[in-house]
């Protein structure tokens, strides 16, 4: 095999890729060293997989304790165990800003493995593992929209840092995480001690341009050590399909809107399935049709026809545009816990109960870093009855890991020193009902039941999620409060959380290949203020 090079500069600092040496039977691998930390990227393509109404994608983060020189902990077992949360969390990371640039109709299984090999305990190991990822996409013959870039910045010493170090990142105001895509910013992940909109948009704007740059370089990589892209037939419903199916439902269609009220587009949609499934049986059992096939035409027309009326002005459940669903709040609604409260925004529904322990009790973390502690932890909680269906019951999975880790940061910056409250403070969210933007609901019920619990919180911490729907880049709605189905047919989940006085964190997932840095900005916009609202 030939190795390929190639040194990213980001400012004054350098990101090295190789390629052409290690694990040779990939589509594509690409060694990626920033500073003395090492990381490798593999990615690998399956086979086509119809059967599935979403894209294949698995990512995995590899943080093995050999990278930072440390033999784990305990008496018995000294082999590396599951992945951390910490790892599940930098596998999220990757997979939500590299998703969106796979190809409509693509449908062939993915997995992409990040291996940490060496970690100089200074150097952040996602930046690089992400860089690795995304460059290994882009010279593989996978089709992929790419290039993609990720960018850290933090605020030291009143002056905007890009890829700060570890130990920057310590004293740094905020931690920004920033992808970018060629059509704009297509990943945002953030925690921020309390900052202002305007700083936190500057940081942004930073991160993009600096993504612009990268990605500039990423591209000479791949005209050195590129291959050539594959051709594949689109998987999906056909045209002709589709207009068939919709002929057929028209009337069911205009039911289902006039039903439109919070959380009945899930049996709406099952219903019209059913019909659908009804008129089709004989081709279907004669396999002349497949169900994939029509189950995916009767999403596609409904993505359509909503998108439409929303894009008109018309939200499914009549709400404005700006507006916020009914708030039921409650406290004090468990007897024997330390602290619980109830939050209700519409259909969502999450019941936070706090515990209160001993400092004894702080969660001991182990990783290729080293040894830390929590004391202050949030665990979220997702039943499969909260989304009115039955399923596996058991250790929570990669989306429940997010979503706490999520209600955790946004209220770190209120939660008291150990100086001032010598306790370790455990939060879990029980989440009843979603339909929408549980994770927000989980963080506004944790300000309620810290207080309930007495615990001297610094302020309240709210937030919301922000949809979007866009035409172009310039013809485009956002929808506060997003609702399960502008979640599902629109654009983004914007979720910002913060204070009356700023922001404490952020995380941004988008359908589509990027945001604008406006598209942001009057994200902000709307997302403060419902925040204040709340």
């Amino acid at each position: 095999m030939k190795m390929y090079t190639q040194d990213i500069l980001v400012g004054d600092k350098k990101i090295s890729l190789s390629t052409g040496k290690l694990a040779p039977q990939t589509n594509a691998s690409v060694v990626a060293q920033f500073g003395d930390t090492v990381v490798l990227a593999t990615v690998l393509m399956g086979k086509l997989d119809e059967t599935k109404d979403y894209f294949p994608l698995s990512v995995e983060f590899i943080d093995k304790l050999y990278a930072g020189g440390i033999i784990k902990g305990g008496k018995w077992i000294k082999r590396d165990g599951a992945p951390s949360d910490t790892a599940i969390l930098f596998g999220r990371i990757i997979d939500r800003s590299l998703r969106p640039l796979f190809p409509q109709g693509f449908l062939n299984e993915i997995q992409i493995i990040t291996t940490v090999l060496s970690n100089d305990k200074n150097h952040d190991v996602v930046i690089p593992a992400f860089t690795a990822a995304a460059a290994a996409l882009a010279i593989s013959d996978i089709p992929f929209n790419g290039p993609v870039s990720a960018v850290r910045v933090g605020y030291v010493d009143d002056k905007l840092v890009v890829n700060p170090t570890l130990d920057q990142l310590k004293s740094s105001l905020f931690d920004l995480l920033v992808c970018t895509s060629p059509k704009g910013v297509n990943m945002i992940e953030a925690d921020g001690n309390i900052v202002k909109n305007d700083l936190m948009l500057s940081a942004i704007e930073l991160a993009k341009t600096t993504g612009d740059q990268i990605n500039a370089q990423i591209n000479e990589f791949v005209a050195k050590a590129g291959k050539t892209k594959i051709i594949f037939e689109p998987a999906g419903p056909s045209v002709d399909l589709i207009k068939d199916v919709e002929s057929k439902i028209k009337t069911d269609i205009k039911k289902f809107f006039d039903d439109g009220v919070d959380g009945a587009h899930m049996i709406g949609q099952e219903t019209i399935i059913e019909k659908v499934k009804q008129i089709y049986q004989d081709k279907i059992d004669s396999e002349e049709v497949s169900l994939n096939h029509l189950i995916a035409a009767v999403d596609t027309i409904l993505k359509a026809h909503v998108r439409q009326q929303t894009l008109s002005g018309h939200r499914y459940d009549r709400r404005k545009l700006d507006e916020i669903r009914p708030l039921n709040v409650e406290v004090g609604v468990l007897p024997t816990t330390h602290g619980s409260a109830l939050f209700e925004r519409g259909l969502t529904q999450a019941i936070t109960v706090t515990t209160l322990a001993p400092l004894a009790e702080k969660q001991y973390l182990q990783d290729s870093n080293g040894e830390a502690t929590k004391r202050y932890i949030h665990y979220y909680s997702a039943m499969p009855f909260s989304t009115g269906q039955t399923g596996r019951v058991g250790r929570p999975g990669r989306r429940e890991i997010g979503h706490g880790a999520l209600a955790e940061k946004a209220l770190v910056p209120v939660i008291p020193s150990e100086s001032e409250f010598p306790y370790t403070i455990v939060l879990t969210s029980e989440v009843l009902s979603q339909n929408g933007s549980s994770s927000m609901a989980s963080t506004c019920g944790s300000t309620m039941s810290l207080m309930d619990a007495g615990v001297p919180i610094k302020d309240k911490v709210a937030g919301i999620s922000i949809g979007l729907m866009a035409e172009t880049d310039d013809k485009y709605i956002l929808l506060t409060d997003i609702a399960g189905i502008e979640d599902h047919f629109g654009d983004m989940d914007f979720k910002i959380t913060g204070t009356r006085d700023g922001i404490t964190a952020i995380q941004l997932d988008i359908k589509r290949e990027g945001l604008t840095l406006q598209m942001i900005r009057d994200t902000f916009i709307a997302s403060t203020k419902a925040r204040l609202q709340i």
